[in-house]
C-alpha cells in the first residue's frame, strides 16, 4: 500500500492542479470568480430558452429575430404578441403572465371601479421590463400616500419589446376605442425612438417612423440568404439551450474544469449569433418594396435624421397628452435613462463589463440623439405636458443597475427606478 500510495496521489494531485487552473481560466474567460450556484443559475436561465434579460437583449436585433416567430403582424400597432402561441417559454419570458386576446401582456380591458387606480404603462422593452420587474415597488411606494393607500393599484402593459414612437399613442387608441379604461398613463421611452431607425431602418431604406424590423417583418422570406442567418441565429439559441442543459445534469457541474468548458462553448455560440446578426442587417437583396419600406425619405445629412427622429417622438408625446386630457387619464411621460448617455452613472468594473460595449451600435445614435430628446422634451413642458428628463436620475447610484450592454435594467435598477417614477407620479 506504502508502494501503491503515490501512483494514487500522484493523478490527484494533478487533476487538483488542473481545477485549480481551471479556477483561474474561468475568472480570465467570464471575469467573474467561479461560483457553482451561480453559474447553475445563470445555465438555468439559458436552458429555459436564453430569455434571461443580461442575454436578451429585447431591442437587440438578436431579440427580434427570436421573438419574431411569437408575434403577429397587427393592423393598428405594427405588432404583438400572439395569443395562439402562449405557453410555458413565452410564460417565463414574461414575467408569469400570458399575452391575452389582444397581443398584449397580462389583462388589458380592466374595468372603471372606485376603489381602483389603473395604471397604463408604455413604451419599449425598458417600460415592458419594468410591468415584469418594478411594479411590485412601485405600489409600495405609492401606497405609502394617503391617498393611494386603501386603492388597489392595477397595471396595464401597453409597452411591448421594440415599441417606438408612434406605436405608443396608436396602442392607446386601441385600449380606448375597445372599451378599456385608464387613469394615469405611464410612458417611458425615447431610446429605441432615436436609435433602432438609425441601426435598422435606415440601412434598409425604410421609412423611420415605420416599427423596428418591417422590413423582416413583411419581405419575403423565402430568400434563401436570410432563411439562412434566420436559421442560424434560431439553431445557435437552441445549442447554447442544450449545453446548458446538459451540464445542469452532470455529476460534475460544480467542477471548475468542467464549467470552463461549457463556458467557452457557450461563447462560441455566442459570437455565431453576433455574426449571423450582423450579416441579416448589412443583408441586402436589391429589392425596394412599398410595404417593406414605406414612404421612405433620405436625410440630407445625419443631423437632418436626428431631428426628424426627435420630432416623431415630440409630436407622439403630445398627442398622448392630448388625447389623455379628453379622456381623463393622468399622462405622464419619461425619457429613459441610458448608459451611453455621457456621465450619467458611476460605474464601477462589473457594471462596465456587463453594460457597456466599445463597439456598441448604439452608443453613437444615444449620444447624438439624446440630447436633441431632451430639448424637445423641455418644449414637451412648456406644451403642458408633465415630462420628466430621467436620463441624470442615476448619477448618485453606484450600484450595478444596468443588466445589459444595450439599455435594460436589472431587477435592483427597476426597484430604483420605481422609485423614481412613484416621486414624479405623486406630485400634484
Amino acid at each position: 500500500m506504502k508502494r501503491a500510495l503515490p501512483f494514487l496521489l500522484v493523478p490527484l494531485a494533478v487533476w487538483a492542479a488542473v481545477e485549480a487552473a481551471a479556477f483561474c481560466g474561468y475568472w480570465v474567460v467570464s471575469g467573474q470568480v467561479f461560483r457553482p450556484g451561480a453559474a447553475s443559475e445563470e445555465r438555468a436561465r439559458i436552458a429555459a430558452g436564453g430569455k434571461a434579460q443580461a442575454d436578451a437583449q429585447a431591442d437587440g436585433t438578436a431579440q427580434v429575430l427570436l421573438r419574431l416567430k411569437d408575434q403577429v403582424i397587427h393592423p393598428y400597432v405594427g405588432y404583438v404578441y400572439d395569443p395562439a402561441k402562449n405557453d410555458e417559454e413565452v410564460f417565463a419570458y414574461l414575467g408569469e403572465r400570458y399575452v391575452d386576446a389582444t397581443g398584449f401582456i397580462g389583462e388589458v380591458l380592466v374595468e372603471e371601479h372606485p376603489d381602483r387606480v389603473v395604471i397604463g404603462i408604455t413604451g419599449g422593452s425598458v417600460a415592458m421590463f419594468f410591468t415584469i420587474q418594478g411594479t411590485e415597488a412601485l405600489t409600495r411606494v405609492l401606497q405609502r400616500d394617503p391617498r393611494l393607500a386603501d386603492k388597489e393599484i392595477v397595471y396595464v402593459t401597453l409597452a411591448l419589446a421594440g415599441y417606438k414612437a408612434p406605436q405608443q399613442l396608436f396602442a392607446l387608441n386601441y385600449l380606448l376605442v375597445q372599451g378599456g379604461h385608464l387613469d394615469w398613463l405611464v410612458n417611458l421611452d425615447g431610446f429605441n425612438e432615436i436609435a433602432l431607425p438609425v441601426i435598422e431602418n435606415e440601412p434598409k431604406n425604410v421609412a423611420s417612423i415605420f416599427p423596428r424590423s418591417w422590413y423582416w417583418r413583411v419581405e419575403n422570406l423565402e430568400d434563401i440568404d436570410q432563411r439562412r442567418w434566420i436559421g442560424q441565429v434560431a439553431y445557435l439559441e437552441g445549442r447554447r439551450g442544450e449545453l446548458a442543459v446538459g451540464l445542469q445534469g452532470s455529476a460534475l457541474s460544480w467542477s471548475p474544469l468542467r464549467n470552463l468548458v461549457w463556458r467557452l462553448r457557450d461563447a462560441e455560440c455566442v459570437r455565431g449569433i453576433a455574426e449571423a446578426q450582423d450579416r441579416l442587417l448589412d443583408y441586402d437583396p436589391g429589392v425596394g418594396r412599398f410595404v417593406a419600406q414605406g414612404p421612405y425619405q433620405e436625410a440630407g445629412s445625419e443631423e437632418e435624421l436626428y431631428d426628424r427622429l426627435a420630432e416623431i417622438w415630440y409630436e407622439n408625446s403630445l398627442q398622448m397628452h392630448r388625447l389623455c386630457e379628453g379622456n381623463g387619464i393622468r399622462y405622464v411621460h419619461f425619457l429613459q435613462p441610458n448608459q451611453y448617455v455621457p456621465d450619467s452613472k458611476p460605474m464601477g468594473r462589473e457594471e462596465l463589463r456587463v453594460a457597456v460595449a466599445k463597439d456598441s451600435r448604439f452608443r453613437e445614435p444615444v449620444e447624438r440623439g439624446y440630447p436633441r430628446l431632451r430639448a424637445r422634451g423641455a418644449e414637451l413642458s412648456d406644451a403642458g405636458v408633465r415630462f420628466f428628463d430621467l436620463t441624470a436620475a442615476f448619477q448618485d447610484q453606484e450600484a450595478v443597475l444596468y443588466g445589459d450592454n444595450c439599455c435594460h435594467l436589472n431587477d435592483l435598477g427597476n426597484e430604483v427606478l420605481a422609485g423614481i417614477l412613484a416621486g414624479h407620479l405623486l406630485e400634484p
